[in-house]
């Protein structure tokens, strides 16, 4: 298990207030990570579970690597630190009200060997409502040193009074860059494909790889060949696209309008006089792309494309729902 600061890649100020607020003893018991899929949330609870185990980390707030805390992080076997998660298939993924009332007895015993016990809840809104329940009373009044760290990136799945009951901590998608260099250096993808994925990826590692895995190249270029041609699509051009589209898995259609999405964006912020992330041959291609579009139609082309990444996932006929959404982008 990673257990350093220094080996997490973007979010630096927020890094620096936690770390702060270990320094001068002021890190509320329990804290809501909550932000998009894949963008490091659960590396940071880890670091931060890490540094309020170690014996040294109090003056510094950074594990210093070398004590017995630390070593049992690194191995994942610390006793005073503890992490549930969802089981179940995909549609079925809970937390059920057992592992929480497990949690809630760890929770309610002395430290094995550090002054803390920590304890991770991911995909915190998994929980089931008797489960978040459950553990009201012991996140409002901790049974000694405590922590609790709520990680989801769907924070509306939690119970009002459990979020009344702990701290937000939003974090933010990364940049391009920092997601280029993550694929880079941890996949086999090559430069071009990793700035490209990284580009359409909005910011989260994880749809990058999931790109990435499901020929998102191909995909992220089919998406802006779209764009480019659109501005003088005829029907008929719209239809066969739609049928086109429509041969592919709903996943596959859904991750196009995402890759879509992300460069309505792009055109909407250099419409809007701001500067891309992009390569310098890029950006000028994109400049001229965003030439064809006011920044009227890009707002309501942003708003078609979200209402149909969310309109997919019903039981919808797709080549009807695929020439649909091409059609109305092209009016708008």
């Amino acid at each position: 298990m990673n257990i350093f600061w220094q080996d997490i890649v973007g979010h630096g100020q927020l890094i620096k207030r936690l770390r702060r607020a270990i320094v001068r003893d002021r890190l509320p018991h329990a804290l809501i990570f909550y932000g998009e899929a894949g963008i490091g949330k659960k590396k940071v609870a880890r670091v931060l579970a890490a540094t309020l185990l170690c014996d040294e980390a109090a003056k510094t707030g950074v594990p210093c690597g070398e004590c017995q805390s630390c070593r049992l992080m690194k191995a994942g076997t610390h006793p005073d630190f503890g992490e549930i998660f969802p089981e179940g298939g995909v549609a079925l993924r809970s937390i059920k009200i057992d592992k929480v009332r497990q949690l809630r007895r760890d929770a309610s015993r002395y430290p094995t060997l550090a002054k803390s016990r920590v304890f991770i809840i991911d995909d915190a809104h998994l929980m089931n409502e008797s489960a978040q329940n459950a553990l009201l009373k012991t996140i409002e009044e901790p049974p000694g040193n405590v922590y609790f760290i709520f990680v989801t990136d769907s924070p509306g799945g939690l119970l009002d009074t459990v979020v009344s009951r702990c701290t937000g901590v939003k974090f933010f998608p990364l940049a391009a860059t920092d997601v280029e260099r993550i694929l880079r250096e941890g996949s086999d993808f090559t430069s071009d494909d990793a700035k490209r994925l990284a580009a359409v990826a909005g910011g989260s590692v994880e749809m990058a790889l999931h790109l990435g895995a499901a020929d998102g190249i191909a995909l992220i270029a089919d998406a802006e060949q779209f764009l480019a041609y659109l501005p003088q699509a005829d029907r008929q051009m719209l239809l066969a696209k739609g049928e086109a589209l429509a041969k592919n898995p709903k996943e596959r259609v859904r991750d196009w309008l995402s890759a879509l999405n992300v460069f309505l964006h792009d055109l909407l912020v250099i419409a809007c006089g701001g500067q891309g992330q992009r390569s310098a041959a890029e950006e000028e291609k994109m400049r001229a792309l965003a030439a064809h579009f006011t920044k009227e139609r890009l707002f309501a082309m942003q708003a078609i494309v979200a209402e149909s990444m969310v309109r997919i996932l019903a039981n919808v006929n797709m080549r009807l729902f695929a020439e649909s959404v091409l059609i109305r982008l092209a009016r708008c």
